[in-house]
């Protein structure tokens, strides 16, 4: 059973317009993806490098072992404010004490 490339390509088309292929690998995930799941199982993600904060026991409790721990400086005798207004330009402009 011979094919020439214009066959195939034209079998190829016509999978795409019946939508059992996608019409780029790029187009769907899952298409990318659904080979190798076969072989790692069902469970398996890929994640995205996170790092855990801690372990799962046997019996499904989640033990936090590396809690993030925040050092952040004392900011009571900052004159900034947290927050920026959306009219400060006009103020700064209006201001006598500006600038």
């Amino acid at each position: 059973f011979f094919l020439s490339g214009g066959a195939i390509a034209m079998l190829f088309m016509a999978r795409i317009a019946a939508g059992v292929l996608p019409a780029s690998p790029l187009a769907s995930r899952g298409y990318r993806t659904g080979r190798f799941t076969q072989k790692m199982g069902r469970r398996h993600t890929k994640g995205r490098g996170a790092k855990s904060f801690g372990f799962l026991t046997s019996k499904g409790a989640f033990v936090l072992t590396k809690a993030p721990e925040y050092h952040v400086p004392d900011m009571s005798a900052c004159k900034l404010k947290p927050y920026v207004s959306y009219d400060t330009q006009t103020r700064l402009a209006t201001d006598p004490k500006a600038p």
